[in-house]
């Protein structure tokens, strides 16, 4: 059965939405809550027809199933890259695959100022074959002025789901349900299997991997060049080379390495001491076996450039 997005039903004019008893799983298991059933106009090549589709919020376009390719005879001949439907021929373009899963606001919610919260999301599957069952990590994004998307770790279910947001102005904020807050991607979890992370390997293994700044995976051109390598194939070959140029002139606006930080001019703080005399406080002791790995990521940072000596005035200071 085809299935289609709530969103694109809802921008349909004259097409009604009518109840369905069905059910529909992913292919990693996750239910796939619908809406209902409509009928919706399909045009190809010139020919319009219509589409008996599921509706769901929990998928982000639409996806013709195996009842449409049979009711359109519908023929697709993999080596010569040519799809048949009703006899006519279509040429389908290529597109390359993307795990990311955009997130949407479940419901309407108000931020308080200066806090963050906790807010019901949904993340639609791009595709219901995906067989994913890691989870996912929300990226950091700016909603709007001053509201931003925390970095959240979610499941592989498209509903369900929660996402931190904060607010740093100082007034409440207000996001309406449907809106964009962010985009998700596959995340790494570390068992027994995978390779230690930075924090718990040994020193000899901290050594051998310790930041070069002349290795040349740090190096502009191989940062570029990782770029260009993901460019999509159907980009001749004048395209890409001006897909590099324009790369290579805006380099400075990409992140090299672990350690190539930046500045950001999204939110200014600022801490108003008044005239209070400046109280000093000693420092916050750490764990015994976090001092080598302390020490190794600040001269890391410091040879970097990327940390700078400064001089705080006012009654406390903490990091």
């Amino acid at each position: 059965m085809s299935i289609a997005p709530n969103r694109l039903i809802k921008n349909l004019r004259g097409v009604q939405l009518a109840p369905s008893e069905r059910s529909v799983c992913a292919a990693n298991g996750s239910r796939v809550d619908l809406v209902g059933q409509a009928v919706i106009p399909l045009t190809l090549n010139g020919q319009t027809m219509q589409v008996n589709v599921l509706v769901s919020d929990d998928v982000a376009e639409l996806m013709l199933g195996a009842d449409w390719l049979k009711c359109h005879h519908c023929v697709w001949d993999f080596s010569l890259n040519r799809l048949y439907v009703d006899g006519r021929l279509v040429i389908p373009r290529s597109r390359k695959g993307s795990f990311c899963r955009r997130v949407y606001l479940e419901q309407d919610v108000t931020i308080p100022p200066k806090r963050q919260m906790s807010v019901p999301v949904r993340s639609p599957l791009n595709r219901l074959s995906d067989a994913s069952n890691s989870d996912f990590v929300l990226e950091p994004r700016c909603v709007s002025r001053g509201v931003y998307t925390a970095r959240t770790a979610m499941s592989a279910a498209p509903s369900d789901l929660c996402a931190c947001i904060i607010n740093t102005t100082s007034v409440p904020q207000t996001l309406r349900a449907g809106t964009l807050i962010g985009k998700s991607e596959p995340a790494l979890v570390f068992t027994e299997n995978n390779e230690t992370p930075e924090m718990f390997q040994t020193n000899d293994e901290r050594t051998e991997n310790s930041v070069d700044e002349n290795n040349s995976s740090f190096c502009k051109e191989a940062v570029i060049d990782k770029l260009c390598e993901s460019l999509p194939a159907e980009l001749t070959a004048e395209q890409k080379g001006q897909t590099k140029e324009l790369l290579v002139e805006f380099a400075d606006v990409f992140s090299m390495h672990d350690y190539d930080i930046g500045r950001t001019d999204l939110v200014y703080h600022r801490i108003d001491t008044g005239d209070h005399r400046p109280i000093r406080q000693t420092l916050r002791r750490q764990p015994a076996a976090y001092l080598d790995i302390i020490d190794k990521q600040v001269q890391d940072m410091l040879r970097m450039t990327s940390l700078r000596n400064r001089t705080v005035h006012g009654p406390a200071m903490s990091y």
